[in-house]
């Protein structure tokens, strides 16, 4: 659990450096189809394009977790994700969940869903 939080703490600073070096170099990472960037992206260089791309239309972004619940090797994340807009200033909100995944002190795989309901059904 300490890895999960390591990580939003650098996320949140927008310290992708330090968020790298908390991700194996084989992590999975998904975006499903109607997100930004959807696509599946592999390895540390995967995870940082899209990293980059989730974060570039924002001048500030915050992913606040809101519980961390574990199901054997993988814990679910429900959050609130803050943003305001680069270009247009707009400020949004919305709650989405993350499904990670740790294996040796490294993060493995990572998951956007739409609600905590959808990663648990994915445990």
């Amino acid at each position: 659990m300490e890895l999960v939080r390591r990580c939003f703490d650098a996320m949140n600073a927008g310290d992708l450096d330090t968020l790298l070096e908390l991700v194996d170099d084989d992590i999975v990472a998904d975006v499903p189809t109607g997100y930004a960037n959807a696509d599946t992206y592999r390895g540390r260089d995967g995870f940082r394009r899209m990293a980059e791309q989730w974060l570039e239309p924002w001048s500030s972004f915050h992913a606040e977790p809101l519980d961390f619940i574990e199901r054997g090797d993988a814990v679910v994340i429900p959050i609130r994700q803050s943003a305001t807009g680069r270009e247009s200033g707009i400020e949004v909100e919305m709650d989405l969940a993350y499904l990670v995944r740790v294996r040796d002190d490294k993060l493995v795989e990572w998951r956007l869903c739409k609600d905590a309901a959808e990663a648990l059904e994915l445990c």
